[in-house]
């Protein structure tokens, strides 16, 4: 390995050779330094690969010489004496291996389509019904469950486990070997891609994009479609694209080919587009055919086969490539706009016979089906293109219809970058816009183009600052040429590092205008920065005319003209270049805790702060604590989960009118980042933001933050947040909660030792709708286990989380809760409504207002806060909570009466309360002061009644606050002193009787709400018939006084408190050890409560 572990390119910008990997400074005969990248594609057409077929076609061990050794003259690209030097020893960088037909049967019908037809909803999720379609989902997900398995266990090759899909990718690793990281494998029914980085490369590569688009029956069927993939390594993006395009022969289903490769790229948001280099492969499916007759007659399949004979026969590769219908559909601009393959200098890949060698099944004409395209993005002027090397099918593979293609690529090192100390600033003017030949989507009219231009800078942070804010020019209604001849658009790029120029983009979108649908992407230009760095740095001044063609899903649709102006400037008080907050996966990204990317606190921190409590209606008493959690807080970041799910409509947002609207799962977090960018930006709380899937193209960068350089435009940040989380559509099957804590984690280990000796912490706030799934959609066993390691692991450092969810489901929930009894320094929260009823059911003394919920999702509430939602607090506690709430921390001797002083503590703490504003109440449904006194009065009360404990119905005997030891025997409740005396010798069944039914003749059962409170008074050690267990421990007792409402108020908050009841009475939730005694317990329970709810909510 040691000739290869010197091969790291210049493609990262932390792994970067400066000295070696420049062409200009090499040796004469030192090997030209870059990337080697392999693609293989194959139809398998329903069958395993025997070794030797395997062996055939992927390099073993990824060596290069497999490749290059024997190659014939005809599959030769670029002649070798145009090499230049490129390294054919050693071990390929990049192998990318794309399968059609490869795993026999399994998963070939999704959901995806079905449920967008029935729901009117865009999901990429594979199993979808249950959530989208209620109990009519469940068994056609069943169904389809049904048919897949058997599909895979009736064809040939397939395996009893995953249809084979576990045996392909074991043959496939083995043989790529131990020396490769695989990065992505991803399955759509019958096609799979698979894509390895060198291990020595792995950790500065990232998989940044993974999407799937069918294109089979209805789109429901995934025999047919596509996969995509962005691979990151360093500054530069590859993109792969994995095909099986419409099969047969004629000229419908050549058109249909060209839709299907059309509707992949919008499915998967044209990664091709967005990548530096793109690759597109597989069983393309284009076939040889004559051109139509003079009177426009197609010719006949015998016509075809006759004259491909003759052409295989003579080897006669010009007249094959003349009837190629994939070279046509290139020429003629009808896909994949600037790609390229090579002419065709070899045999037809398909149909075969399934035996060594070339011969033809002749019940189809020979074609060339299986086909590698390429194309770089770069400006052609600068050196950085894919050279392609080898390009050939493999005849000895044996097992399939079709013959395997592979490819040899070779990407070289970006040439050295010398910048001038002196020019730091690059201003750009681009100006006189005009369009030419706009061609709307095909559900659009000429008359219905309402169309303006959008910009961007990528990476962002590049980007100073802008003179228009918007970066985007007015709309000019219906016009297929509109044009700005008056509008500018201005950027100020910091160009301070070579490593930040590598690969910058201005990205132009013409943009269609839509009040109702939402606006979308007509076509995009596309102007490489790094090139524009490059041309100008000699001098001054330098003025371009730009004419570039728009593209939208691989066609052209459009043409742009404008003017640019660029001259240079230099940035005073320059900045280190760490300090910008780069765009790269977190795992990549400096310390948080390190000198140079400490971010800086305002003088003015206190001040803003304050006026921002007071914003949200909050007592400036709370100052002082919030302060000191701000003041310890180095860096905050947010991963936002924006997989399918997230389009479920169970949330809820305040209306105009201070009620509940019922909203999308993403419309909800939407609104929840937009405030908490806002938040950020005024208290100078540097935050960080991640989407956990890539957003797409359309949308804009993963990653984006606010305040975490000093140079930050807070005005600009705040813009792009909002308009990257409002053009995101959430369509990602899967949610990488484990990637993106594993990634978290390893960041903050780094710091965990400096941030602690500082004091001070990091927050990580997990915005999501569930569990970690697989790139399916399926949350697999081990993957909880590893998740619930990972959180185990990072509780454990300075790190406070947050678990801001975003669903309905009681399961969900119950997982969650039980991981934040668990974890130190994690607070688990819901959308503001259902929080409000959550806090309701425990401390219905306190007014939950929307000020309380932001602080708490910031992480900047402290641990009786925290507490609310989980437990209710004893007496001692509340008045240790109004002090700080209205007092703060430093007032001291000021401190309110101690509640065993009833009359004064109540007569200060309502002194407090006038100085304050009333907060709506999300419960109640009208405003209300922070405290109810009415409802402290009643606790106080009872509390009396009890004796000497001060403690409130069903709370806790000790008043730790510290999770899992809040409660150590829950008192009984008032109703339950009601109840008529027990004799010693009262059996189970008496005491259940007691407690259900009410006195004399024990027929009626309590109401609900009396049942749900008291059900700890049937738990020991109150209930001596029954012997003890933990699990008694875990009940939060519902207070009393939650129950003191009527007509909606009640039926929600009855509601909310069955669904706590169920989960933890639930036959599937209860341990497995429990006695014959605990068992009737709790079976009684649970259909007590079921006829109770029967009979008060149904």
């Amino acid at each position: 390995m040691a000739e290869d572990s010197s091969r790291n390119g210049s493609h990262g910008h932390r792994r970067r050779d400066t000295t070696s990997s420049r062409p200009h400074s090499q040796k004469k005969d030192s090997p030209r330094q870059g990337l080697r990248i392999f693609i293989g594609t194959a139809n398998l057409g329903s069958a395993l690969p025997d070794t030797d077929s395997l062996s055939a076609w992927i390099p073993h061990h990824g060596k290069v010489n497999h490749v290059l050794n024997n190659v014939k003259t005809s599959s030769i690209v670029v002649p070798k004496e145009k090499w230049n030097g490129i390294d054919t020893h050693g071990k390929i960088e990049v192998i990318a291996i794309g399968i059609q037909e490869g795993v026999p049967g399994s998963n070939i019908i999704t959901a995806t389509g079905l449920t967008a037809k029935l729901t009117g909803i865009s999901v990429k999720e594979r199993n979808v019904f249950s959530k989208a379609l209620g109990d009519f989902g469940k068994p056609v997900d069943g169904a389809l469950s049904r048919v897949n398995e058997m599909i895979a266990t009736g064809v040939k090759g397939a395996n009893a486990e995953y249809g084979g899909t576990k045996k392909l990718i074991d043959m496939v690793t083995s043989h790529v070997g131990e020396d490769y990281t695989l990065m992505n494998e991803y399955q759509r029914g019958e096609m799979v891609l698979y894509l390895f980085v060198r291990n020595d490369l792995a950790s500065a590569s990232s998989i940044t994009e993974v999407q799937a688009e069918n294109c089979g029956i209805g789109s429901i069927m995934a025999n047919k479609g596509g996969i995509a993939t962005m691979l990151t390594i360093g500054s530069t993006r590859l993109s792969f694209l994995s095909v099986h395009l419409t099969a047969g022969e004629g000229m419908l289903n050549y058109q249909q080919r060209n839709a299907n490769m059309e509707k992949i790229l919008q499915g998967t948001n044209d990664p091709t587009q967005s990548s530096h280099h793109a690759f597109v492969f597989g069983d393309m499916n284009y076939r040889f055919s004559l051109p139509p007759s003079s009177k426009g007659t197609e010719p006949t399949k015998e016509e075809n086969m006759f004259v491909c004979q003759r052409i295989i026969a003579q080897k006669d590769w010009i007249s094959m490539n003349q009837n190629d219908e994939l070279q046509r559909a290139l020429r003629d601009k009808e896909i994949l706009v600037g790609f390229q393959t090579p002419p065709l200098r070899t045999f037809p890949t398909f149909k075969c016979e399934r035996k060594e060698g070339v011969t033809y099944d002749f019940k189809r004409v020979p074609s060339h089906t299986d086909r590698i395209l390429w194309k770089s993005n770069e400006d052609k002027e600068t050196p950085i293109n894919i050279v392609p090397l080898v390009y050939e099918p493999i005849s000895k593979f044996s097992t399939s219809d079709h013959k395997p293609v592979r490819a040899l690529f070779f990407l070289p090192n970006r040439p050295s970058l010398k910048l001038d100390p002196e020019k730091t600033t690059l201003y750009i003017t681009l100006k006189g816009f005009k369009c030419k030949g706009l061609k709307p989507a095909a559900d659009l009219l000429y008359s219905d183009t309402d169309t303006y231009l959008k910009f961007r800078c990528e990476p962002t942070f590049l980007e100073k600052k802008s003179s228009n804010g918007k970066k985007r020019t007015v709309t000019v209604k219906t016009s297929d040429r509109p044009s700005w001849p008056r509008e500018e658009i201005k950027f100020q790029i910091n160009v301070t590092s070579e490593d930040e120029v590598y690969g910058a983009y201005l990205y132009l979108q013409c943009m269609h205008k839509h009040p109702m649908s939402g606006d979308s992407v007509l076509g995009t230009v596309i102007l490489d920065l790094e090139h524009i760095v490059r041309v100008s740095l000699g001098v001054e001044k330098w003025n371009d005319e730009v004419e570039r063609h728009f593209l939208r899903n691989g066609k052209e649709v459009g043409k742009l003209f404008c003017g640019m102006n660029i001259r240079w400037g230099k940035i005073h008080n320059s900045h280190q270049p760490s300090d910008q907050p780069k765009v790269v996966p977190p795992s990549s990204s400096h310390g948080c805790a390190s000198s140079a990317e400490k971010t800086p606190r305002m003088e003015s921190s206190e001040k803003n702060l304050s006026r921002y409590l007071k914003k949200l209606g909050l007592p400036h008493g709370l100052l002082s604590i919030v302060l000191q959690n701000y003041h310890a807080c180095e860096k905050s970041y947010w991963f936002i989960d924006n997989s399918a799910s997230m389009q479920t409509r169970d949330s809820h947002l305040m209306g105009d009118n201070s009620e509940s609207v019922q909203v999308s799962r993403w419309e909800e977090l939407c609104e929840c980042v937009c405030f908490h960018t806002k938040l950020s930006a005024k208290c100078r709380l540097p935050t960080n933001f991640c989407l956990m899937n890539a957003a797409g193209f359309s949308s804009g960068p993963q990653q984006f933050s606010v305040c975490c350089s000093k140079q930050s435009d807070v005005a600009s940040e705040i813009e792009q947040a909002k308009n990257i989380m409002m053009t995101t559509t959430p369509n990602m099957p899967r949610s990488p909660l484990i990637q993106c804590i594993s990634d978290f984690k390893k960041k903050i280990s780094r710091d965990a030792s400096l941030l602690s000796s500082q004091g001070k912490h990091v927050t990580l706030v997990m915005c999501t709708q569930g569990l970690p799934t697989d790139q399916t959609g399926q949350t697999e066993l081990a993957a909880l286990r590893q998740f619930k390691h990972n959180l185990y692991s990072l509780s454990k450092l300075p790190v406070k989380i947050v678990f801001r969810l975003c669903t309905n489901d009681d399961n969900i929930m119950h997982l969650y809760n039980s991981l934040d009894a668990k974890l130190d320094n994690c607070d688990v929260l819901d959308d503001f409504f259902s929080e409000a009823l959550e806090v309701y059911l425990h401390n219905p003394w306190l007014c939950y207002g929307l000020g309380l919920h932001r602080l708490r999702e910031a992480g900047l509430a402290w641990g009786l806060i925290d507490d609310l939602d989980t437990r209710s607090l004893d007496l001692d506690e509340i008045h240790q909570f109004c002090n700080q709430f209205f007092l703060g921390e430093n007032k001291k001797g000021s401190d309110l009466p101690h509640p065993k002083d009833w009359e004064k503590f109540k007569q200060s703490l309502s002194e407090l309360m006038k100085k304050e504003k009333l907060q709506w109440n999300p419960v109640r449904k009208k405003s209300t002061a922070w405290i109810s006194l009415t409802k402290l009065e009643n606790m106080h009360q009872h509390a009396q009644g009890r004796g000497k404990n001060t403690q409130t119905p069903g709370d806790s005997s000790n008043s730790s606050h510290h999770k899992g030891q809040h409660r150590k025997q829950p008192q009984s409740s008032s109703k339950a002193n009601s109840m008529e005396p027990l004799s010693k010798d009262s059996t189970l069944e008496t005491v259940l009787q007691c407690w259900s039914h009410q006195p004399p003749r024990y027929k009626r059962l309590y109401p609900l709400h009396q049942l749900l409170v008291s059900i700890v008074d049937v738990f020991p050690p109150t209930n001596t018939k029954v012997e003890s267990h933990d699990y008694f421990n875990k009940w939060n007792p519902i207070s009393e006084e939650a129950f003191s409402e009527n007509g909606d108020e009640l039926m929600a908050l009855l509601k909310r408190a069955m669904r706590k009841a169920k989960l933890f009475i639930h036959p599937d939730k209860l341990p497995k050890d429990l006695t014959e005694n605990q068992s009737h317990l709790f079976r009684t329970i649970w259909d007590v409560i079921i006829e109770s709810e029967d009979a008060t909510l149904k």
